[in-house]
Formats: C-alpha cells, sequence, structure tokens
C-alpha cells in the first residue's frame, strides 16, 4: 500500500513487534518514509493520535479473543470503534479483513445499520463483483493468509463508517 500510494501515510500498531518486523524491513531496504510501526496496545491510541488524524482504518486478522464475553478486549468491539472515532477525519471508514467467524459475526451484528460492504468470501464472491484499486487492495494475501487461503479457510470483509 505505501509503494502503491506515496502521498498518503500508513502506521501499523501491535502490540507485539515480530507481527510487523517483515514489513518494518522492507519498508526501511526501499527507502519508504510514508511507513511507520507503533508497539504499543491500541487503547493508547489516544496518546499518539491527535483527534481528526485518521482517515482510514484496517483492522486485519485481529485476535478474536473468543473468551472476551463483554467485548472488552476485541480490537473491533464498539469500544474500541469509541476510540477510534476520537481520531478519525469525518466520515472514516473501518475495513475488518478476517478469518474469525466470531470477529466478523460480532462486528455485522454492532454495525449492521452502517455496513457499505460485506463478504464472506473475500477471494470468491467478493473479488467477482469488484473492480479496480479496490480489488487490487483486497488482492493483497499476507503469507498468513495465503495459508488460510490454501486450508480452505474463509476471508470474512467488512467495511462500515464511523
Amino acid at each position: 500500500m505505501a509503494r502503491r500510494y506515496p502521498d498518503r501515510n500508513f502506521v501499523g500498531v501491535d502490540l507485539k513487534g515480530h507481527r510487523f518486523w517483515t514489513g518494518a524491513q522492507q519498508a526501511h531496504d526501499e527507502g519508504l518514509d510514508n511507513v511507520a510501526f507503533l508497539r504499543l496496545p491500541v487503547e493508547l491510541i489516544e496518546r499518539v493520535f491527535a483527534p481528526g488524524e485518521l482517515a482510514e482504518f484496517w483492522l486485519t486478522f485481529s485476535d478474536p479473543q473468543p473468551k472476551d464475553t463483554r467485548d472488552t478486549k476485541r480490537i473491533t468491539s464498539p469500544i474500541f470503534m469509541e476510540r477510534y472515532l476520537r481520531v478519525s477525519q469525518p466520515g472514516c471508514l473501518v475495513h475488518i479483513k478476517t478469518d474469525s467467524a466470531l470477529i466478523y459475526e460480532r462486528a455485522k451484528e454492532s454495525w449492521q445499520d452502517k455496513i457499505q460492504e460485506d463478504s464472506t468470501d473475500v477471494h470468491g464472491e467478493l473479488l467477482e463483483r469488484t473492480l479496480g484499486e479496490f480489488r487490487e487492495v483486497l488482492e493483497f494475501k499476507s503469507p498468513y493468509e495465503q495459508r488460510w487461503v490454501r486450508e480452505g479457510r474463509n476471508i470474512y470483509y467488512l467495511r462500515f463508517p464511523l
């Protein structure tokens, strides 16, 4: 994404640094100055970004936190969406791409009135009906996603404005 859109900034946020080590190394090696990585709990997002600073969120393959019955740890839950909203520009879009039916169903239930795009099969029916730039974005697969697709797992997708 950073290569494709050099006029946009991209920030990866994760508590575990090994999850973005490869991306950080590639950005460094290629001299991409529109990429940054923050190793911190997403609960601290408001300490890093100012109100209205972020234009879009991609929540990809987040930990489903299956034991979190109150939705206090799942980063796709309404509690976290409120945090994202406070640092978002008006009309900010949230993209959720996951192999977890739990994440997909909970997010769909929470945001059903706002959903603009919904798919239970990103690399099947969604790509078949999607053209252009967005298709190229969806076609990208991380090494883990490649493995999950080979294993026959469904990849789910939701998009909605905050």
